[in-house]
C-alpha cells in the first residue's frame, strides 16, 4: 500500500488539509457530482487513513484577532501601509462577527478550528511547534493536542523553545530530521 504524508506549514497549509478534509468526506458520503473525483478521493481518503501521516509545522493556528495584526508586523515593514492593512482587517473582522451574530451563523474562526479539531483525514500526526512563536499561539496547539488525543489521534509532538514561526527546521536541522522526518520514515 502506497503511504502518503501531508507535510504543511502554518494555516496555509492547514486551511489546504482543511478542504482536503471536506472535500474527501463530500466523496465517500456520495455528495459529490463528478464520479472520477469522488473514486481518486476515497483512494486518497483509504490511504491517508491506513498508512498516512500529517505533520503541522506551526499550525494549526488559532485564529485569534492579534493573529492577522502579528502576521503584517512580520511582514509589512512600511508603516502606513501597516497601519492601513490593520484598518482593514479590524473593519473586515467586525463586519464578519457582527454578520455572524445577526445571521446565528458560527464564525469562520471557530468553524476553522472546530474542523481542524475534528478532522480525520489521518490516524497518525506529528505537531511540530515553539513556545515562542507569535504567530501560532503555543497555548491553543497544545489544547488541539490534547483534544486530538482524546479523540483517538496518535499525535507526536516536536517542542522547541527558541525558534520563530515556521523556522524549525531551518534553526534545527538535526532535531527536525530525527523528529520528524525520520520518525515519520520508520512508521511507513
Amino acid at each position: 500500500m502506497i503511504p502518503i504524508v501531508l507535510h504543511y506549514f502554518s494555516n496555509g497549509g492547514a486551511f489546504m488539509a482543511e478542504m482536503l478534509d471536506r472535500m474527501i468526506k463530500d466523496a465517500t458520503s456520495g455528495h459529490m457530482q463528478d464520479k472520477k473525483d469522488s473514486e481518486d478521493l476515497t483512494f486518497l481518503s483509504k490511504r491517508l487513513k491506513t498508512k498516512g501521516y500529517e505533520v503541522l509545522d506551526s499550525a494549526p493556528a488559532y485564529l485569534h484577532d492579534n493573529l492577522a495584526y502579528n502576521v503584517m508586523d512580520a511582514s509589512v515593514s512600511n508603516l502606513p501601509l501597516r497601519v492601513v492593512l490593520k484598518g482593514l482587517v479590524f473593519l473586515t473582522s467586525s463586519t464578519l462577527k457582527i454578520s455572524s451574530w445577526i445571521c446565528r451563523e458560527v464564525r469562520t474562526d471557530v468553524l476553522f478550528w472546530n474542523n481542524m479539531l475534528e478532522s480525520d483525514l489521518c490516524q497518525r500526526q506529528v505537531v511540530v511547534y515553539s513556545t515562542i512563536d507569535k504567530l501560532t499561539d503555543p497555548k491553543k496547539v497544545e489544547e488541539f493536542i490534547v483534544e486530538r488525543n482524546e479523540r483517538g489521534i496518535d499525535v507526536t509532538v516536536v517542542k522547541f523553545d527558541d525558534t520563530d514561526h515556521v523556522l524549525h527546521m531551518k534553526d534545527h536541522p538535526i532535531e527536525y530530521q530525527e523528529g520528524v522526518v525520520d520518525y515519520v520514515l520508520a512508521g511507513l
